[in-house]
């Protein structure tokens, strides 16, 4: 039973209150569940069960810790650093992906772990470190009080501070000290509930002089202004103004996952936010305009769509310009509004906008979803994202930025140099047919039959069973289902982009260009042999190809007509291309994540420079 509640009592009724106010606020959000998240409500109600068994007698977490193999303090000194440990490492190679994570999954896991940490650091008061010759034992002195407290505080300071920078922070550099910070912190807690007043004597000087020479650093950098002029680079101004997490001078390395063919690709972000080197000045004549399928990091800069079309427009004697930004993630809100800040100043004369099928909602919209705050006269102005980075050790030590100037610049050279080393073998660990066989075991029993498909094809939403109504109200099966078939709230949503795609023509116009739509077409329509891998964890199974015509379509179709806006739409060409092509040929898509492959790119900019051209494209 819970005994008289004491103020350790107390302590342990607020963690188990603060875990499950930070449980509920995951929980509240059903519509932004994710991977991430899963794994931090995971991880959340264990702590919050072990905080629950905390408040009684009989704590059976309490004996475990207490265990004769658990309980030597090297044993506890590792337990509770560990997890900080793996914490860096992870931070360290998935840095980008940890500050893509909203806030609210991140500060349930760092909380998480620390009370884990303090598990192990409490649990060792009871079971002291053998003392020294001289020593007086765990207690100690006056003085070993003191010094224990001040260690203790400094502990709380470091942890505090990390666990803020890696909560809040959106710089790669910047998280990844957070992590380390927060390490120190446990370490330093954990040597001082292990050691003995000696021990603490030690590290607590050991702390004072590197603290010191670390203050001389900052104020010989501060004397000699070194650091006044390194670029800070926080992307929370970024973010604010374009949604977009990656920064101007950014560069790293997009890896293979297990399914993927592709080779490692190194991603240069130039200083107008473009992947690719620098443009040179002067109005440009196509300005391309996409998502992920433009930014195409899966592969090398020249391969992509942007260089493929300069090429080919080159190669058909033509003095045409063309640049191209794409962003993952990114749909026809996020393009106006990077078009109205930056790309109307390349002046272009047409500007190509590349509409995928996820860039139609399937309920809400986009200024919902992205918390877009709208200018008076109905254009984006900036979004409510929460990336504003408030660590003070940040924004106010030179040093930091000082050293993360250093480690961008080694880290640039470090990663041209790999990529260079890298041979020709693929390095996404699968072969083709290994790739489709792991994928179809991933699958499992989620393949749609025939007669499933048929109905998801066919039928009104109200007389779909549970499991098709939950695809249809997904982004592909909504698209794909005939426009017939859409629901209300489809169309309510479809009618928002329409404004949006109107709107955009209209400052196009204005800016004395003209805007037209290329729809990306959709693998599953092409051919099966496209995106071959992926097609299982979508639900379909071999030899299924989608019908040629969706509800996308032909909504896409009517609202650009709508608005006089041109539309150009390749599905055509691209199947009477495979229809001909010779076996053995390389595909047009990449097998698993479905984004174009190199003799994609080529097709499409051969396809596009042809139109623009005024050539009807060929059918090959």
């Amino acid at each position: 039973m819970i005994g008289k509640v004491s103020a350790t009592q107390g302590l342990r009724l607020v963690n188990v209150g603060a875990l499950a106010a930070l449980l509920g606020v995951l929980c509240i959000r059903p519509e932004r569940l994710s991977l991430s998240h899963v794994v931090a409500l995971c991880l959340g109600g264990v702590a919050f069960v072990a905080a629950l068994a905390a408040l009684f007698d009989r704590n059976p977490l309490a004996r475990l810790v207490r265990l004769p193999a658990l309980s030597r303090p090297v044993v506890r000194t590792v337990c509770a650093i560990a997890p900080w440990a793996a914490l860096c490492l992870a931070t360290s190679v998935m840095g980008l992906w940890w500050i893509q994570r909203p806030w609210e999954p991140k500060l349930l896991v760092v909380y998480a772990l620390a009370g884990w940490s303090w598990v192990w650091l409490t649990a060792g008061r009871e079971a002291p470190g053998p003392a020294g010759p001289g020593e007086e034992g765990a207690t100690g002195t006056d003085v070993d009080r003191s010094v224990r407290r001040t260690l203790l505080g400094l502990a709380c300071l470091l942890a505090l501070l990390g666990a803020d920078g890696l909560v809040l922070g959106r710089i790669s550099y910047g998280v990844q000290a957070s992590a380390w910070l927060a390490l120190g912190g446990a370490a330093i807690a954990a040597i001082t509930q292990s050691a003995g007043p000696a021990g603490r004597g030690r590290l607590l000087s050991a702390c004072f002089g590197l603290a010191l020479g670390l203050a001389c650093v900052e104020a010989g950098i501060r004397m000699l202004h070194l650091g006044g002029n390194v670029r800070e680079v926080d992307s929370s101004a970024i973010a604010r103004q374009f949604y977009s997490m990656t920064p101007p001078g950014s560069t790293f390395v997009n890896w293979p996952k297990t399914l993927d063919e592709f080779e490692p690709a190194l991603i240069e972000i130039n200083s107008t936010g473009i992947r690719g080197p620098e443009i040179r000045p002067g109005p440009v004549d196509l300005l391309l305009i996409g998502d992920s399928m433009i930014e195409a990091r899966q592969l090398p800069w020249e391969q992509t769509l942007g260089p493929r079309l300069q090429a080919a427009l080159d190669g058909r004697s033509s003095r045409a310009r063309v640049v191209s930004h794409g962003m993952r993630g990114w749909s026809p809100l996020l393009e106006w509004n990077w078009y109205l800040k930056v790309g109307r100043t390349l002046r272009p004369r047409i500007v190509l906008l590349f509409f995928f099928w996820n860039d139609l909602w399937a309920s809400g919209d986009e200024v919902r979803t992205f918390r877009a705050v709208m200018s008076p006269d109905g254009r984006p102005d900036h979004f409510e994202v929460a990336v504003d980075s408030r660590w003070v050790w940040y924004k106010h030590v030179r040093t930091v930025r000082v050293t993360a100037d250093m480690v961008q610049r080694v880290g640039v050279t470090t990663i041209r140099r790999a990529v260079a080393m890298i041979g020709t073998t693929p390095t996404g660990g699968q072969d083709l047919a290994g790739a489709r066989a792991l994928a179809k075991r991933m699958a499992g029993d989620g393949l749609l039959t025939e007669s499933q498909l048929d109905a998801l094809l066919s039928k009104p939403f109200a007389e779909l069973d549970q499991t098709l109504q939950r695809l249809a109200s997904l982004q592909l099966w909504g698209g794909l289902r005939p426009f017939r078939l859409w629901t209300d709230t489809q169309r309510t949503a479809a009618a928002a982009t329409e404004l949006t795609l109107q709107r955009f023509a209209e400052d196009v116009a204005k800016d004395g260009a003209r805007l037209a739509v290329v729809y990306v077409p959709n693998a599953y329509q092409i051919a099966t042999s496209e995106c071959s891998v992926a097609r299982y964890l979508d639900g379909l199974d071999d030899g299924v190809l989608l019908p040629v015509d969706s509800g996308i379509q032909t909504w896409l179709a009517g609202a650009t007509a709508r608005h006089g806006i041109e539309l150009l739409d390749p599905s055509d060409a691209m199947r009477r291309l495979l229809q001909t092509r010779p076996a053995g040929s390389p595909p047009l898509y990449l097998r698993a994540d479905c984004h174009w492959a190199e003799r994609g790119h080529q097709f499409v900019a051969d396809y596009l420079a042809d139109w623009y051209l005024g050539l009807r494209p060929p059918a090959r």
